[in-house]
């Protein structure tokens, strides 16, 4: 009961939460340039 009390509020927060997140819809292109750093950083 309490498990779900607490479930359903962190989904009420993340719903309030949705309009504000800006998701950057070129994440492949970031993720790339993030592991190309850091392959030149353990080189």
């Amino acid at each position: 009961m309490m498990e779900e009390s607490v479930r359903s509020k962190k989904m009420e927060d993340l719903l309030a939460l949705r309009g504000r997140i800006s998701i950057v819809s070129d994440w492949e292109r970031e993720e790339d340039a993030e592991l190309k750093a850091t392959e030149d950083r353990n080189c």
